[in-house]
């Protein structure tokens, strides 16, 4: 008997499995509450993490430990991080790849659920042209430039990669 009380003692003590502040509380003291039930959210402010989707034909450029840099919403200046984990398979409605970014907080500046975008520079051999999305023009379908050659106006049918719409480019 005093084995069985010993387990139950036991089994009636919450220990959280990190260090950390919380967050949300999802039970109130005297609540009866069963097994596996959330009693509390906790959040390790000192190392967050970023959660995010790319695309299938781009995510075989990306490996662990490559740096990203990332713009969190409400925050002035960019904090960089790197490639946590990559899921090992495509998620079946959108087709992308869910990636874990790690980013350090050590002051504690940033707080958990702020919306973020991140950014891989990645290596090109290729040298590209880039330019404004205002410099294009289209017609009949087919995309244009107009340069200057020679001291004239000229128009330069062109073919585009890819677009940045929200850069503009």
């Amino acid at each position: 008997q005093l084995d069985t009380v010993r387990v139950a003692s036991r089994d009636t003590r919450i220990v959280a499995p990190i260090s950390g502040i919380v967050s949300k509380r999802h039970a109130v003291a005297g609540e009866k509450v069963s097994a596996e039930q959330t009693v509390v959210t906790i959040v390790d402010l000192a190392r967050l993490e970023l959660a995010g989707a790319v695309g299938t034909h781009e995510v075989s450029q990306l490996a662990p430990g490559v740096p990203v840099k990332v713009r969190v919403e409400g925050v002035d200046q960019q904090v960089s991080g790197k490639i946590a984990r990559i899921a090992p398979a495509a998620e079946a409605g959108t087709r992308s790849i869910g990636v874990t970014i790690e980013l350090p907080n050590p002051k504690e500046s940033l707080r958990a659920g702020q919306y973020a975008l991140a950014r891989v520079t990645l290596p090109d051999d290729s040298d590209r042209l880039t330019l404004p999305l205002a410099a294009v023009g289209k017609t009949s379908g087919q995309d244009h430039v107009w340069v200057i050659e020679g001291g004239a106006l000229a128009r330069r049918m062109v073919t585009l990669g890819r677009r940045n719409e929200r850069e503009g480019r």
